[in-house]
């Protein structure tokens, strides 16, 4: 599978590069028409900006202009794209109508109410509210559109039971879709505070929800509603029935809200995780595999780094190598920058950790010594600890027992001295280095007791080489 890419291009040039062949010939095409202003000029502009694409997909775009453009045209230059932008926009709106029924009827309704072409109106709301009736559950947007077909209905109809029928077709519809976007809302209220550990009192929405749930009937208000129940009480019997749910929901379905619920999901495995109940590492890594596969991994084309690195954590539970490795590669221009996050040093940091699983040591120190040249280790406390972490297992796998004995107290010191380190972040840290301290010295150390102690990564490979050298040293 090809790497998704990030791009520094202007809006204008990734529109454009948005656009598959066939799409490209045929806006060729629709330029043609005369609404939108477009002059001949535009159009041969426009060619040779595709051609150029072409060849290369990233281009320099203020080079471009001053190549093609003469000197009185380049004052111009930002009408001419403003044209060829709003044209373009035009074409993509007709693409998406031919996907999206819902809103292609409501357009058609839209216009034949607007110039009183009553009949056609009749015929397109009743097929509208037809086609519209059999995919609502799986795209429950569809139900404010139907709200509006049921709406324009009872303006058109001269007998007085339809008008009943499509009044109550009104109420149904409207209660539908408040049901289910208000039981999103406090859902992702709940979520939101789980995150920033609010500690908030979410008793209060108990009486809401419940009501809620009995005025839909909706596949989406049920996993909703099960959804808060996880959330808000943790009813491992609602992780059960929003898992099985959710699957029952085919690709005609909403991906932005399955992706939702995804998220949410992914979300509480991830607490659990960290309550070390390692066994939804396995759960966590299969949502984010259906994510991957319907491309909605990304959000707004970026991967945090906290998301990528639950991930990692998460493959490294399950010993999944192969799925940690393949999101490295796909995703590694994808994860997101911040003022003191570099993208090329964070991967160097995770090609690191990789080397390590799999136990080639000189790889692994040849990305560590790459990262410590970096303004990263000398400036962020938690990405160096983690760092020099690597690098007293890299000793201890190799079985430089005086480097790492050195190496751990320097360590020690230096978590001890930062101010600005939390104790949240010190204690399990600490806690680590004590062990590997006592293990490198010979002693017996119990690692089951300590797994509450210390980072999950950490306790993983405690685990894995305390028990071998045991099996070394009885053999």
């Amino acid at each position: 599978m090809p790497k998704s890419k990030i791009t520094n291009n202007s809006k204008f040039i990734n529109l454009v590069n948005s656009l598959n062949l066939i799409e490209k010939r045929d806006l060729e095409k629709f330029l043609l028409l005369s609404s939108f202003g477009i002059t001949n000029r535009d159009r041969d502009l426009f060619k040779q900006l595709q051609k150029k694409i072409e060849i290369h997909k990233n281009i320099d775009e203020e080079k471009f202009w001053k190549s093609v453009l003469s000197e009185s045209e380049y004052s111009n230059k930002n009408r001419i794209k403003s044209r060829l932008f709003k044209a373009i926009e035009n074409y993509i709106c007709l693409l998406e109508i031919r996907k999206n029924d819902g809103i292609r009827m409501y357009l058609l309704t839209t216009f034949y109410f607007r110039n009183n072409l009553i009949s056609n109106l009749k015929n397109a709301l009743n097929k509208g509210i037809r086609k519209l009736s059999s995919l609502k559950d799986t795209k429950p947007d569809y139900r404010i559109i139907l709200y509006w077909f049921h709406e324009n209905m009872v303006f058109i109809t001269k007998d007085i039971r339809q008008e009943s029928i499509h009044i109550n077709g009104m109420e149904e519809e409207l209660s539908e879709f408040y049901a289910i976007n208000k039981l999103r809302i406090i859902c992702e209220k709940i979520n939101r505070s789980e995150i920033l550990n609010s500690g908030k009192d979410v008793s209060s929405y108990h009486e809401e929800v419940d009501h809620l749930r009995l005025s839909s009937n909706s596949i989406y208000a049920n996993i909703y509603f099960h959804l808060y129940q996880l959330l808000s009480e943790d009813q491992y019997s609602s992780f059960n029935i929003v898992n099985n749910e959710i699957r029952k929901l085919d690709k005609t379905s909403n991906l932005g809200q399955i992706k939702e619920v995804y998220v949410h999901l992914m979300n509480y495995c991830i607490r659990k995780i960290n309550e070390r109940k390692l066994e939804y590492a396995e759960q966590f890594i299969n949502y984010s595999k259906f994510l991957d596969s319907n491309n909605i991994l990304l959000d707004q084309k970026m991967m945090s780094i906290g998301r990528l690195k639950n991930i990692l954590v998460g493959c490294y539970i399950i010993d999944n190598i192969e799925w940690a490795s393949y999101i490295m590669d796909k995703y590694s221009d994808c994860w997101q920058e911040t003022k003191d996050i570099n993208r090329r040093d964070f991967l160097s940091l995770n090609k690191a950790f990789l080397a390590l699983w799999r136990n080639d040591f000189e790889k692994s120190m040849d990305f560590i010594h790459q990262f410590q040249s970096s303004s990263m280790y000398h400036k962020d406390v938690y990405y160096k600890m983690a760092c020099d972490k690597l690098l007293l297992k890299i000793f201890f796998e190799k079985g430089e027992y005086e480097s790492l004995d050195n190496k751990i107290f320097v360590l020690i010191g230096y978590i001890r001295n930062r101010e600005k380190l939390s104790q949240k972040r010190k204690t399990p840290n600490l806690r680590f280095l004590y062990l590997l301290d006592k293990i490198n010295r010979g002693k017996i150390v119990d690692i089951e007791g300590e797994k509450e102690n210390i980072p999950i990564a950490d306790y993983i490979w405690l685990k894995k080489v305390y028990h071998r050298n045991n099996k070394i040293t009885s053999s």
